[in-house]
């Protein structure tokens, strides 16, 4: 499952996407951002990194944990 969610900057409803693939195949994810340009904070999975090599205009940031309430 490929998950997909817009960042705490958009200022409308957020916006979650499930995408489900039956592998964990990178051209999956690839093939999903390939119009994308902009930040992809990911959990550091290398897949990502080797998007950022092949699509350009992204950016990718490591992964962001929020503080415990």
């Amino acid at each position: 499952m490929w998950v997909y969610r817009t960042g705490k900057i958009y200022n409308e409803r957020p916006i979650v996407l499930y995408d489900y693939q039956k592998t964990r195949n990178a051209t999956h994810p690839e093939i999903f951002l390939q119009n994308y340009q902009g930040v992809l904070v990911s959990d550091g999975y290398a897949t990502y990194h080797a998007i950022k090599k092949k699509v350009e205009g992204i950016m990718v940031a490591g992964h962001m944990l929020e503080a415990p309430l």
